[in-house]
């Protein structure tokens, strides 16, 4: 037995062998510590809008100053810069080369408007963000963005609308008419006036159909006014119907004038005549003048301080003289964009009484000044320059006078 025994082990060996190793044909293949491949992410190509062109206004070639007294000759330049002051709704006259009042008033504004030194003058650093700026602001204070003519479709092309002009804007009306005169009267589809002399007594009754054609101009500017005579400034703004009154004088007192505000000091003792966006005429005491306006907010568009209230939301003032003393001129509201002047050597008792049984709720002395029709001048015999007017303008399109 003995002799066996290496022979038993040995198979014992080689039975163990067998038992830890892997069947035949396999093969033990060690987990391999692999970094995982990056998620590769496709960023789809871009597309891209074309953005909307509209035909610009050419610039002029160098940026050339002109002055209100340039008006010679007529300059490419100055043609460029009214054409693009319209397209922003500042001017509304003819891109026709002249500089004059209503061009410089045009530069005046939209330096106004975008926050440039308000001379007037169309100098290179205002010509340079009228045609190569960006965010440009329009007459109503928003940022200018071209308008895209549509594809044109053969549907009709509707009748024109008339032209307004911008509320906030000192551009002028359309020019009244010669043909359209009547003697004592002037009317076109937009606006109409009547001249009526009663003895010492001159009394002009103006309609609009729209408030913005109630507005005021300067001659010069707030800080250098200049003087004209009223016809002549009232020529200048093409006013059909203009008062130049001694009250509203550039001064120290609370001013605005198409919802520009010039001066914001309000008196102690003047009330207050202010023109809102609805075209009614509203009156303020001096102890109620800062509130209400506050409270009118930017429904407030023109107003003026004023001497001598004479009826204040319907009720006739109180301790007004009863003496004549020299012209005085007055201004009322007879209804819906309806408006009535006056001017005469009259008391001030007899012109609020005047002004009542005209049908007025509020009306007010605005001074001794004159009033102008473009059909008749100047109805008194003031010749002194003014600095500034209130005026009524025509909105009509060429062809509808």
């Amino acid at each position: 037995m003995k002799k066996y025994l290496p022979f038993i082990f040995l198979g014992i060996a080689v039975f163990a062998i067998v038992l830890v190793m892997p069947s035949a044909g396999s093969v033990r293949v060690e987990k391999a510590r692999l970094t995982p491949t990056p998620e590769i992410v496709v960023t789809p190509e871009p597309t891209f809008t074309p953005a909307p062109t509209n035909t610009p206004i050419p610039a002029p070639e160098t940026y050339t100053l002109r002055s209100m007294t340039d008006q010679t000759s007529s300059y490419d330049d100055v043609k460029a810069i009214q054409a693009r002051l319209s397209q922003l709704g500042f001017y509304a006259g003819a891109a026709d080369g002249f500089y004059g009042r209503s061009t410089f008033e045009a530069v005046y504004n939209f330096q106004r408007m975008n926050g440039l030194e308000t001379d007037g003058i169309a100098g290179e650093m205002t010509q340079k963000l009228l045609f190569e700026g960006e965010n440009i602001k329009n007459s109503l204070g928003n940022v200018y963005v071209p308008f895209i003519a549509p594809t044109p479709s053969p549907t009709p092309v509707p009748t024109p609308t008339p032209r307004s002009i911008a509320m906030d804007s000192f551009v002028s009306g359309s020019a009244p008419k010669e043909a359209l005169y009547g003697g004592t009267n002037y009317k076109d589809g937009t606006i109409s006036a009547t001249l009526e002399m009663r003895d010492n007594l001159t009394v002009v009754r103006v309609s609009v159909d729209a408030p913005y054609q109630l507005r005021s101009a300067l001659a010069g500017t707030y800080d250098m006014p200049q003087h004209l005579s009223l016809n002549r400034l009232a020529g200048l703004n093409n006013a059909v119907v203009a008062v130049a009154g001694t009250d509203y004088t550039v001064s120290n007192d609370y001013e605005q004038r198409q919802q520009l505000v010039l001066k914001d000091e309000f008196s102690k003792d003047k009330a207050l005549l202010v023109i809102d966006t609805d075209g009614d005429v509203r009156l303020y005491t001096a102890a109620n003048a800062e509130f209400s306006l506050a409270q009118l907010g930017a429904r407030a568009y023109q107003a003026f301080s004023v001497e001598t209230p004479l009826i204040i939301s319907g009720i006739e003032r109180t301790g007004l003289s009863d003496t004549a003393n020299g012209f005085i001129l007055a201004i009322g509201q007879t209804g819906k964009l309806s408006y009535i002047l006056m001017r005469g050597s009259v008391s001030p008792v007899e012109m609020a009484a005047l002004m009542r049984e005209a049908g007025c709720e509020n009306a007010a002395i605005i001074g001794s000044g004159d009033i102008y029709t473009c059909f008749s001048g100047n109805t008194g015999d003031k010749k002194e320059s003014v600095s500034n007017i209130i005026y009524f303008a025509s909105h009509a399109e060429e062809d509808e006078k």
